[in-house]
C-alpha cells in the first residue's frame, strides 16, 4: 500500500508546475498533519532521541532531493537512482551493523534492480549529472531512513516520531523557497498540492509505519521499489500513454524476483521456527514469523 500511494506522485507532480522547493513545503506540510492526527487518534507520543533524529534526516533528505533531482534531471534518471538504495541497505548493514550479508540478498538486489534498468532502458540518459548526484544522495537517505526506522521494533513512539520530525523537517526547508522565488499559485495547483501531501506523503508514510513494526529494512527496501512500477499504472489510466516492451519486461522481472525472494525467505523462516521448536537452534531475535 505505501508504494501504491508513493507511485501517485509521478503523475500528480507532473500537474504542479511550482519551483520544487514550494513543492516540498506544501506537501510535506499536509503530511505532518495526516501523520500528527494519525498519532493523536492512536495516542503515540512524540519522542526525540538521537535515533529518532537520525530517522528524521534520512525522510527528509530522501523526500527533499528526490523533488531537487527530477527538476534537474530526466525522471527515469531520478527513479532508478534512488532506487539504487537497497544497495546502500546491505553495505550500511554490513559496515555499520555488522550483519553478515547473505548470498539470497545479494542475488535480490542485483536482480531487481537489474529488472529496473530494463523498466526505463528507453528513457535513461547521461544529463543532467546534478540531479543524476542528487538522485544517488537520495537513495543513500532513504536507506539510512529504513535502517534507521527498523531499530524502533514495535515501539510506535519513536517510529512516528522520526517520520513526523522528517516531514517536518523537509516543510522547514522548503519555506526557504517563498523568499527566493515568488508563489503565485492557482486554486486547481494548491488543490493538487494538498492532494499530494495526503494521498502521496501523508497515507502511504502511515503505511510504512505500520509496516516497518514488523518488516526488515532490506524487505520495505525491496516493496518499495513497486512504486516506480506502479507509475506508469496511473499515467496510463489518467494520460493514457502506455508502458513500452522493456518496461513491461523489466516489471516481469522484478516481481517475478521478489516473488521468488520472499518465498524462499518465509521458507527460511519456518526451517528456523521448527528447529527453533526442537531445540536444536536458537531462531534468530528481531526477525518477523513471515515476510509475505
Amino acid at each position: 500500500m505505501t508504494a501504491l500511494f508513493w507511485s501517485s506522485g509521478g503523475i500528480l507532480l507532473k500537474w504542479i508546475p511550482w519551483f520544487p522547493m514550494h513543492v516540498a513545503a506544501v506537501r510535506s506540510t499536509v503530511a505532518v498533519l495526516v501523520i500528527f492526527s494519525f498519532m493523536r487518534l492512536r495516542h503515540i507520543r512524540v519522542r526525540v532521541t538521537r535515533y529518532t533524529l537520525l530517522a528524521a534526516v534520512g525522510v527528509c533528505g530522501c523526500s527533499f532531493l528526490f523533488v531537487l533531482a527530477n527538476k534537474l534531471t530526466t525522471a527515469a534518471n531520478a527513479v532508478v537512482l534512488q532506487y539504487m538504495n537497497p544497495v546502500f541497505v546491505l553495505l550500511f548493514s554490513a559496515l555499520f551493523l555488522k550483519k553478515k550479508l547473505k548470498k539470497s540478498d545479494v542475488l535480490i538486489v542485483a536482480a531487481v534492480l537489474g529488472g529496473m534498468v530494463l523498466f526505463f532502458f528507453d528513457e535513461l540518459s547521461p544529463e543532467g549529472v546534478l540531479g543524476n548526484v542528487l538522485a544517488i544522495l537520495s537513495g543513500v537517505f532513504m536507506a539510512v531512513m529504513f535502517l534507521s526506522l527498523e531499530r524502533f521494533g514495535g515501539i510506535d513512539d519513536y517510529r512516528y516520531s522520526g517520520i513526523l520530525l522528517g516531514q517536518s523537517l523537509c516543510a522547514l526547508i522548503g519555506y526557504i523557497g517563498f523568499f527566493l522565488v515568488p508563489f503565485e499559485p492557482q486554486p486547481k495547483e494548491f488543490g493538487l498540492a494538498v492532494l499530494c501531501g495526503v494521498v502521496q506523503m501523508g497515507i502511504p508514510y502511515v503505511c510504512y509505519g505500520l509496516a516497518a513494526k514488523t518488516c526488515p529494512a532490506l524487505a520495505c527496501s525491496l516493496l518499495g521499489m513497486l512504486e516506480p512500477l506502479l507509475n506508469p499504472v496511473w499515467v496510463f489510466f489518467l494520460a493514457g500513454e502506455a508502458p513500452g516492451f522493456f518496461a513491461l519486461l523489466g516489471a516481469c522481472v522484478v516481481l517475478l524476483s521478489l516473488s521468488c525472494w520472499f518465498l524462499y525467505e518465509n521458507r527460511q523462516l519456518k526451517r528456523e521456527a521448527e528447529a527453533a521448536e526442537r531445540g536444536s537452534s536458537p531462531a534468530p531475535e528481531g526477525r518477523p514469523r513471515d515476510l509475505s
